[in-house]
């Protein structure tokens, strides 16, 4: 196991931000919108259960992990915020509090 996971830390950063909400999320190949255009990763929100995050599993590392703090916005944001101040307000409080535990993980290991 990677002590260092960008995604754990993503994980744990939202969770330490947000600890009433819950998501699930999975990696997808050939991930299509409603008009079939490529798409990079999607957030539903189902009537009867948690937010599921999907992110393609055809990015790098570097762009996935992007990808997957920009729907936990969308969880974090709620439903009907789309991409305004709200959402933006969530996506840099989650990847603040990832650098501060990516930032912890190093001076720990030293």
């Amino acid at each position: 196991m990677f002590e260092n996971s960008p995604f754990d830390m993503l994980d744990k950063a939202f969770k330490a931000l947000y600890p009433g909400k819950r998501y699930k999320a999975y990696f997808d190949l050939d991930m299509k919108d409603e008009q079939g255009e490529s798409v990079y990763g999607f957030t539903q929100f189902p009537d009867d259960g948690d937010p599921i995050i999907a992110v393609s599993a055809e990015l790098s590392i570097k762009y996935a992990v992007e990808i997957f703090a920009h729907e936990l916005a969308h969880v974090a944001a709620g439903e009907h915020e789309g991409h305004g101040e709200t959402w933006e307000r969530c996506f840099d409080d989650i990847f603040n509090e990832y650098n501060r535990i990516g930032e912890e993980l190093c001076r720990t290991a030293k």
